[in-house]
């Protein structure tokens, strides 16, 4: 059993681990600038400060210098719009020659224990604002983790840095004003209508409560994903919008949904929840359903209260006009339990490798709990698959413990569809095991037509089998499914991967540049890129992207290329090869 772990972790599954966050804003002013001149403007950019963190409730001004302002206390993501704002009100001032360049750093991190601690926390912000270009904005990895890649802003992986003697390595990200977009992706017909369900608001009940609206949204996310005439966008791109006020046109548009379903709850006596539900048709924005209803969250947990069940019957009818009957949630004690899982998830997800470590001790420690729920374990799995990918742990290590937990899983719910999905991930990409892998995925996707990780795998398999086409359709579905997924890089690379299978390779360099903004230290995604270069006839982008790909995992080689590569048996693998021995790869 896991120890460590106090009730306070359990309630923090919904929100930002960090409480806190500083923005430095660092003035530099060329040699050439006259000095009153530069004493003026920074006068200027002190008072427009104050200005804008006096209507920020919360939000101080921790230090100032004659070259830098540091804000403090306020959470990542409104941090971040205030950075924003900053950079659009005070950057016309550094346009001409002589004026003073404006950087921003923001850094985020839990509440400091000691005065020195917190030194140390507006340090890192200077140094990350120090690393940025003229008018440039660069986070943390610890920030990162408080915002929505793609929702609140497009993010360039840095790499790592050194800040300064004294100061851990940071891992930095800059934020993209004019980031390339990329042509959309549909999913194929047989798979609309799409539905969004995204997680209620609460009120009352306490903070342990926190969860309660994302646990009844998962519950009707199980319900909706049995029916193969729905596609259903995933719980973790829908919880992105998660206590946000956009309107249903916007959040439809961001989540390339035709119906929302949203509401919110309070808790009453008894832990008794109060449901208040509108599902919306997209286009018109219009709410086509509205209902008040109320539960035991006691058989919310125990997944077996007909309020699901009737919503998920009330909507199928609606879209489809068919009845459909509400899935079994897995068995929760408590609240608490539940927002665990919430958190090890989340954690699994964020940038910081602190953080990703801390996803397995999590997961461990609800397996601990419950060790007949499927989903803990399927998830621990996909940690140990991620460790592998990385370099982080040996391949043989890491498929004896992932096939060990997915065997887990299956064995208390033989249909569970993400576990289904993640046997066939582990037999198929650590273990060459093509037609296992195909019979996991055919499975999932039978008990959940809408599981997006099933999709995406299958899309690699369909590469490794020759079946480009096919594997570019499947890649599709899956973008569609989790179109703001917290793992989005890793959708790309799979994406760029079966564009790649397909023939259509400025969709996957496309794909593959928009997977290494997001996170610079995969790997594999270079492999790809380079192929792809080669056959359009760049090779010294191709050599390049080998040189990245060598700096990342300096062994590598074509001899672990034609060993490892799921598909090296396929008529593509000699062809992918000979371009990676054009761009420069190694033979050993």
């Amino acid at each position: 059993m896991v120890t460590g772990y106090s009730e306070s972790h359990a309630l923090d599954a919904g929100a930002s681990q960090h409480a806190m966050s500083s923005l430095a804003i660092l003035a530099d002013a060329g040699h050439d600038a006259p000095p009153l001149r530069t004493h003026v403007m920074w006068r200027q950019v002190r008072e427009q400060v104050h200005e804008a963190v006096g209507g920020q409730p919360g939000f101080s001004v921790a230090s100032e210098a004659p070259d830098c302002i540091v804000i403090r206390d306020g959470p990542p993501l409104a941090m971040l719009s205030l950075a924003r704002k900053l950079r659009q009100g005070l950057l016309p001032m550094s346009g001409q020659p002589g004026d003073i360049a404006l950087r921003f750093g923001l850094h985020a991190h839990p509440v400091p224990e000691s005065l020195d601690a917190d030194a140390s926390e507006l340090l890192v912000a200077r140094r990350l604002a120090s690393l940025a270009e003229a008018g440039g904005l660069w986070l943390s990895a610890q920030a990162c983790d408080g915002v929505s890649a793609r929702l609140d802003a497009e993010l360039e992986d840095q790499g790592e840095a050194s800040l300064r003697v004294g100061l851990d390595p940071c891992h930095v990200f800059r934020v993209l004003d004019d980031a390339p977009g990329l042509p959309a992706e549909r999913a194929g017909p047989g798979l609309l209508p799409c539905i969004a369900v995204l997680p209620l608001r609460v009120q009352g009940g306490g903070p342990q409560f926190a969860v309660a609206g994302d646990l009844f949204a998962d519950a009707v996310i199980t319900g909706l994903s049995r029916s193969s005439h729905l596609r259903i966008i995933t719980r973790l791109s829908s919880a992105a919008f998660r206590n946000r006020q956009q309107g249903v046109a916007e959040i439809g548009a961001q989540l390339g949904a035709s119906y929302l379903l949203r509401g919110q709850c309070s808790v009453g006596m008894g832990q008794r929840l109060f449901l208040e539900l509108q599902f919306f048709e997209v286009a018109s924005g219009r709410a086509i359903w509205a209902e008040r209803l109320s539960c035991d969250i006691g058989d919310l947990l125990r997944g077996d209260t007909e309020v699901v069940g009737r919503v998920v019957e009330d909507i199928n009818a609606l879209v489809v006009s068919g009845a459909l009957r509400a899935a079994q949630l897995p068995n929760w004690d408590s609240v608490q339990d539940y927002s665990l899982l919430l958190a090890g998830i989340t954690q699994l997800h964020k940038l910081s490798p602190p953080t990703f470590r801390q996803a397995r001790v999590l997961l461990e420690y609800v397996h601990a709990l419950h060790p007949q729920a499927a989903e803990p374990l399927a998830w621990l799995a996909k940690w140990h698959v991620m460790s592998v990918a990385q370099g982080w742990m040996h391949a043989d290590e890491g498929y004896e413990a992932a096939h060990a937990a997915t065997q887990a899983a299956l064995h208390a719910q033989p249909e569970h569809a993400l576990s289904l999905a993640m046997d066939g991930l582990v037999e198929g990409f650590l273990r060459g095991e093509l037609e296992t892998a195909q019979l996991r995925y055919e499975a999932a996707l039978q008990q959940n037509p809408s599981e997006a990780l099933a999709w995406l795998f299958k899309s690699a398999l369909l590469s490794y089998q020759d079946q480009g086409q096919r594997a570019a359709e499947a890649a599709a579905v899956a973008l569609s499914l989790s179109p703001l997924d917290p793992w989005a890089y890793y959708y790309d690379a799979f994406a760029a991967n079966a564009m790649l299978a397909a023939g259509r390779l400025h969709e996957c360099m496309q794909l593959a540049q928009r997977s290494i903004r997001a996170r610079g230290n995969h790997y594999p995604i270079y492999r790809a890129l380079a192929i792809a270069q080669v056959f359009a006839g760049q090779l010294p982008e191709a050599r390049q992207s080998v040189q990245r790909l060598l700096k990342l995992n300096p062994s590598y080689s074509l001899h672990e290329f034609r060993q490892r590569y799921a598909g090296r048996h396929a008529a593509h693998a000699d062809g992918y090869a000979q371009a990676l021995r054009e761009a420069g790869l190694p033979e050993h």
